[in-house]
């Protein structure tokens, strides 16, 4: 009987993992996946470059990548730890240099992306992880501005900084295109996340290139939206076929009959 290991039968939901231990326990960090996460810390050591995106197919991992490196930068004691020995010594000390701690941990903003506005998806999701009040919430939501300036100062005296995560990000993007909606507040993050002395990173997760999402746009809005993600650096996300056939090998078990060989002998004496 041929199974399929329920670990791998689960896709992972960022906001709702992110203090779950469950979908990081027998996580299988691809070498291809390792290569991409070391390529953004790299980068965020460098530059403080600050904003990402990562492109990728459906079904590559990119939701369960980004969970390991909330868990890295600012998972529970216990979450933490299984981030830690997931990722390896070398690329968990790289994450410590990318997202150092000077004032405190980092605060996760983790958005999950529906068809609403950007903005809004934003606020709802800083409003529970920051900890903001109602009226807070209201005043940040009222302007781009207001918005970005909130996330960089974060609880500033307690924490070093806001790593935003915008997966299914591709969903906000169709809503403000069928909307007749724009993606300035992209491009305002990005610009201030590189400006912010690494106190705010934002890391976008998509299927497609922008541009795809305004199919229907215009072309002088297809453009504009190109422009906005050329603010981003893009981090592709593609498993080799060797990694492919290595996870589904693990993630399929068979369970063989008693007597296996014996019928295996049968089919093969009728065969001949």
């Amino acid at each position: 009987m041929v199974t399929i290991d329920r670990r791998f039968a689960r896709s992972a939901r960022l906001d709702a993992d992110l203090n779950g231990t469950p979908p990081l326990v027998g996580y299988v960090l691809q070498a291809s996946v390792a290569k991409a996460l070391t390529t953004l810390a790299d980068s965020q050591c460098d530059s403080h470059q600050g904003a990402y995106t990562w492109t990728g197919p459906y079904g590559g991992g990119k939701s369960s990548a980004a969970l390991l490196v909330a868990n890295l930068v600012a998972g529970a004691k216990g979450n933490r730890k299984i981030a830690r020995d997931i990722a390896g010594d070398a690329l968990s000390r790289l994450y410590v240099e990318a997202f150092p701690e000077p004032k405190g941990r980092w605060k996760i903003v983790a958005v999950t992306g529906s068809r609403t506005r950007l903005r809004d998806a934003i606020v709802d999701a800083a409003t529970i992880a920051l900890d903001w009040s109602s009226a807070q919430a209201a005043d940040y939501g009222a302007s781009d501005d207001a918005l970005i300036a909130a996330l960089i100062a974060g609880d500033e005296a307690a924490s070093s900084g806001t790593l935003l995560i915008l997966d299914e990000l591709g969903k906000l993007l169709e809503h403000e295109a069928l909307e007749g909606g724009d993606v300035h507040l992209l491009q305002d993050l990005a610009e201030r996340a590189t400006r912010s002395k690494g106190r705010l990173v934002v890391i976008g997760i998509l299927h497609q290139s922008f541009e795809q999402y305004a199919a229907r746009a215009a072309r002088d809005a297809r453009q504009e939206w190109a422009k906005v993600q050329g603010r981003f650096q893009d981090i592709a996300f593609l498993s080799g076929a060797d990694e492919t056939v290595a996870l589904l090998g693990r993630a399929i078990s068979a369970e063989h009959p008693a007597d296996a060989v014996e019928r295996a002998a049968l089919v093969a004496e009728a065969v001949a």
